[in-house]
Protein backbone atom coordinates (compact mmCIF):
# COMPACT_ATOMS: atom_id res chain seq x y z
CA UNK A 1 0.00 0.00 0.00
CA UNK A 2 2.85 2.36 0.89
CA UNK A 3 4.53 1.74 -2.48
CA UNK A 4 1.24 2.34 -4.25
CA UNK A 5 0.81 5.67 -2.47
CA UNK A 6 4.36 6.76 -3.29
CA UNK A 7 3.92 5.84 -6.98
CA UNK A 8 0.65 7.76 -7.23
CA UNK A 9 2.26 10.81 -5.63
CA UNK A 10 5.13 10.67 -8.16
CA UNK A 11 2.64 10.37 -10.98
CA UNK A 12 0.69 13.35 -9.71
CA UNK A 13 3.90 15.38 -9.39
CA UNK A 14 4.95 14.53 -12.98
CA UNK A 15 1.51 15.49 -14.30
CA UNK A 16 1.68 18.74 -12.34
CA UNK A 17 5.10 19.52 -13.84
CA UNK A 18 3.80 18.78 -17.33
CA UNK A 19 0.80 21.04 -16.76
CA UNK A 20 3.08 23.83 -15.47
CA UNK A 21 5.38 23.51 -18.50
CA UNK A 22 2.39 23.56 -20.81
CA UNK A 23 0.99 26.67 -19.09
CA UNK A 24 4.42 28.34 -19.30
CA UNK A 25 4.61 27.67 -23.06
CA UNK A 26 1.12 29.10 -23.52
CA UNK A 27 2.04 32.23 -21.56
CA UNK A 28 5.24 32.70 -23.58
CA UNK A 29 3.42 32.23 -26.90
CA UNK A 30 0.67 34.62 -25.81
CA UNK A 31 3.28 37.21 -24.86
CA UNK A 32 5.03 36.87 -28.23
CA UNK A 33 1.76 37.11 -30.17
CA UNK A 34 0.56 40.01 -28.05
CA UNK A 35 3.80 41.89 -28.57
CA UNK A 36 3.61 41.31 -32.33
CA UNK A 37 0.00 42.53 -32.45
CA UNK A 38 0.89 45.57 -30.37
CA UNK A 39 3.82 46.46 -32.65
CA UNK A 40 1.60 45.99 -35.70
CA UNK A 41 -1.09 48.25 -34.25
CA UNK A 42 1.50 50.88 -33.34
CA UNK A 43 2.95 50.77 -36.84
CA UNK A 44 -0.47 51.07 -38.47
CA UNK A 45 -1.44 53.95 -36.20
CA UNK A 46 1.85 55.75 -36.83
CA UNK A 47 1.74 55.22 -40.61
CA UNK A 48 -0.53 58.23 -41.40
CA UNK A 49 1.63 60.47 -39.22
CA UNK A 50 4.82 59.32 -40.90
CA UNK A 51 3.30 59.78 -44.36
CA UNK A 52 2.11 63.28 -43.42
CA UNK A 53 5.54 64.10 -41.99
CA UNK A 54 7.25 62.88 -45.15
CA UNK A 55 4.88 64.88 -47.36
CA UNK A 56 5.34 68.02 -45.29
CA UNK A 57 9.09 67.72 -44.68
CA UNK A 58 10.13 67.03 -48.26
CA UNK A 59 8.92 70.40 -49.69
CA UNK A 60 10.36 72.18 -46.68
CA UNK A 61 13.77 70.56 -47.12
CA UNK A 62 13.68 71.25 -50.84
CA UNK A 63 12.68 74.88 -50.26
CA UNK A 64 15.41 75.27 -47.67
CA UNK A 65 17.94 73.78 -50.06
CA UNK A 66 16.89 76.18 -52.81
CA UNK A 67 16.81 79.29 -50.61
CA UNK A 68 20.10 78.48 -48.88
CA UNK A 69 21.75 77.25 -52.04
CA UNK A 70 24.52 79.30 -53.66
CA UNK A 71 22.50 79.05 -56.89
CA UNK A 72 19.25 80.27 -55.33
CA UNK A 73 18.69 83.15 -57.82
CA UNK A 74 19.34 80.82 -60.74
CA UNK A 75 16.83 78.16 -59.68
CA UNK A 76 14.28 80.88 -58.87
CA UNK A 77 14.54 82.39 -62.36
CA UNK A 78 14.45 78.93 -63.91
CA UNK A 79 11.21 77.99 -62.15
CA UNK A 80 9.52 81.36 -62.77
CA UNK A 81 10.05 81.30 -66.54
CA UNK A 82 9.62 77.57 -67.17
CA UNK A 83 6.74 76.62 -64.93
CA UNK A 84 4.11 78.56 -66.96
CA UNK A 85 5.28 76.87 -70.16
CA UNK A 86 5.07 73.49 -68.45
CA UNK A 87 1.52 74.19 -67.25
CA UNK A 88 0.49 75.21 -70.77
CA UNK A 89 1.91 71.98 -72.15
CA UNK A 90 -0.01 69.96 -69.56
CA UNK A 91 -3.30 71.63 -70.57
CA UNK A 92 -2.95 71.06 -74.32
CA UNK A 93 -4.28 67.45 -74.39
CA UNK A 94 -7.63 68.64 -72.99
CA UNK A 95 -8.45 70.84 -76.02
CA UNK A 96 -9.19 70.18 -79.67
CA UNK A 97 -6.51 71.59 -81.96
CA UNK A 98 -6.50 72.74 -85.56
CA UNK A 99 -2.79 73.35 -86.06
CA UNK A 100 -0.86 70.27 -84.97
CA UNK A 101 2.50 71.87 -85.82
CA UNK A 102 2.11 74.63 -83.25
CA UNK A 103 0.78 72.17 -80.67
CA UNK A 104 3.84 69.97 -81.20
CA UNK A 105 6.04 73.01 -80.78
CA UNK A 106 4.44 73.91 -77.44
CA UNK A 107 4.59 70.32 -76.18
CA UNK A 108 8.32 70.21 -76.89
CA UNK A 109 8.66 73.57 -75.16
CA UNK A 110 7.08 72.00 -72.07
CA UNK A 111 9.60 69.14 -72.27
CA UNK A 112 12.44 71.66 -72.53
CA UNK A 113 11.05 73.41 -69.45
CA UNK A 114 11.21 70.16 -67.49
CA UNK A 115 14.83 69.70 -68.56
CA UNK A 116 15.73 73.25 -67.49
CA UNK A 117 14.26 72.74 -64.02
CA UNK A 118 15.86 69.31 -63.61
CA UNK A 119 19.24 70.69 -64.68
CA UNK A 120 19.05 73.48 -62.09
CA UNK A 121 18.10 71.00 -59.36
CA UNK A 122 20.89 68.70 -60.49
CA UNK A 123 23.45 71.47 -60.08
CA UNK A 124 22.15 72.37 -56.62
CA UNK A 125 22.21 68.75 -55.43
CA UNK A 126 25.71 68.14 -56.78
CA UNK A 127 27.08 71.35 -55.24
CA UNK A 128 25.57 70.69 -51.82
CA UNK A 129 26.55 67.02 -51.74
CA UNK A 130 29.56 66.93 -49.43
CA UNK A 131 30.18 63.25 -50.22
CA UNK A 132 30.47 63.74 -54.00
CA UNK A 133 33.66 61.87 -54.91
CA UNK A 134 34.22 63.81 -58.13
CA UNK A 135 34.46 67.07 -56.16
CA UNK A 136 35.88 65.77 -52.89
CA UNK A 137 38.86 68.14 -53.13
CA UNK A 138 36.67 71.19 -53.83
CA UNK A 139 35.36 72.82 -50.67
CA UNK A 140 33.79 76.03 -51.99
CA UNK A 141 30.56 76.30 -53.95
CA UNK A 142 32.15 78.62 -56.54
CA UNK A 143 34.83 76.06 -57.43
CA UNK A 144 32.22 73.29 -57.46
CA UNK A 145 29.96 75.27 -59.80
CA UNK A 146 32.88 76.00 -62.10
CA UNK A 147 33.80 72.31 -62.13
CA UNK A 148 30.25 71.32 -63.10
CA UNK A 149 30.07 73.90 -65.88
CA UNK A 150 33.45 72.96 -67.35
CA UNK A 151 33.93 69.25 -66.66
CA UNK A 152 30.64 67.51 -65.82
CA UNK A 153 29.17 65.28 -68.54
CA UNK A 154 25.58 65.93 -67.46
CA UNK A 155 26.00 69.70 -67.80
CA UNK A 156 27.74 69.21 -71.16
CA UNK A 157 24.67 67.35 -72.41
CA UNK A 158 22.46 70.11 -70.98
CA UNK A 159 24.43 72.74 -72.91
CA UNK A 160 23.62 70.85 -76.11
CA UNK A 161 19.98 70.82 -74.99
CA UNK A 162 20.13 74.61 -74.58
CA UNK A 163 21.47 74.99 -78.13
CA UNK A 164 18.55 72.91 -79.42
CA UNK A 165 16.25 75.03 -77.25
CA UNK A 166 17.41 78.24 -78.95
CA UNK A 167 16.90 76.67 -82.38
CA UNK A 168 13.41 75.54 -81.33
CA UNK A 169 12.55 79.07 -80.17
CA UNK A 170 13.63 80.47 -83.53
CA UNK A 171 11.45 77.91 -85.30
CA UNK A 172 8.57 78.95 -83.05
CA UNK A 173 9.00 82.55 -84.14
CA UNK A 174 8.87 81.40 -87.80
CA UNK A 175 5.70 79.34 -87.21
CA UNK A 176 3.99 81.96 -85.09
CA UNK A 177 2.55 83.96 -88.01
CA UNK A 178 0.07 86.70 -87.04
CA UNK A 179 -2.53 85.06 -84.84
CA UNK A 180 -0.28 82.69 -82.92
CA UNK A 181 -2.29 80.02 -81.19
CA UNK A 182 -5.20 80.97 -78.96
CA UNK A 183 -7.19 79.03 -76.39
CA UNK A 184 -10.08 80.91 -74.76
CA UNK A 185 -8.82 84.21 -76.21
CA UNK A 186 -5.36 83.72 -74.72
CA UNK A 187 -2.40 83.49 -77.09
CA UNK A 188 -0.56 80.64 -75.37
CA UNK A 189 2.04 80.37 -78.11
CA UNK A 190 3.06 83.98 -77.58
CA UNK A 191 3.29 83.28 -73.84
CA UNK A 192 5.63 80.35 -74.49
CA UNK A 193 7.77 82.44 -76.82
CA UNK A 194 7.99 85.30 -74.34
CA UNK A 195 8.89 83.04 -71.43
CA UNK A 196 11.45 81.21 -73.56
CA UNK A 197 13.27 84.31 -74.79
CA UNK A 198 13.23 85.90 -71.34
CA UNK A 199 14.78 82.76 -69.91
CA UNK A 200 17.45 82.61 -72.61
CA UNK A 201 18.77 85.98 -71.39
CA UNK A 202 17.86 85.98 -67.69
CA UNK A 203 18.84 82.35 -67.02
CA UNK A 204 22.58 82.73 -67.80
CA UNK A 205 22.54 86.22 -66.23
CA UNK A 206 21.12 84.87 -62.95
CA UNK A 207 23.68 82.04 -63.02
CA UNK A 208 26.53 84.53 -63.41
CA UNK A 209 25.13 86.70 -60.61
CA UNK A 210 24.79 83.64 -58.38
CA UNK A 211 28.41 82.68 -58.99
CA UNK A 212 29.61 86.22 -58.27
CA UNK A 213 27.66 86.41 -55.01
CA UNK A 214 28.84 82.92 -54.07
CA UNK A 215 32.48 83.74 -54.71
CA UNK A 216 32.22 86.79 -52.46
CA UNK A 217 29.93 85.77 -49.61
CA UNK A 218 29.63 81.98 -49.39
CA UNK A 219 31.54 80.60 -46.39
CA UNK A 220 30.31 76.99 -46.49
CA UNK A 221 32.92 74.25 -46.52
CA UNK A 222 31.29 71.44 -48.49
CA UNK A 223 34.10 68.99 -47.86
CA UNK A 224 33.83 69.22 -44.08
CA UNK A 225 30.74 67.67 -42.48
CA UNK A 226 31.37 69.60 -39.25
CA UNK A 227 30.85 72.98 -40.87
CA UNK A 228 28.13 71.96 -43.28
CA UNK A 229 24.82 70.21 -42.65
CA UNK A 230 23.81 67.84 -45.41
CA UNK A 231 20.18 67.61 -46.41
Amino acid sequence: LEKLLVGSQDHIIRQSDQINNYNTCIVIMAAIVGKGVRNLCNALCALPCRCCECICMTPRKLGSAICCSPLGPYITVTVIFNLPVLLIGCQLPFYEHKNSLKVTWMILMAIFSILHILAALYMIIRIRNASDEAMSDLSKSYSRTRYLLCHDIGIAVYILVCICYVIWLIMGCVWYEDNGYRIEEVDIMATCLAMGWFYIFLGPLSLCCSMCVTARFDRNNYSNSQTYNRW
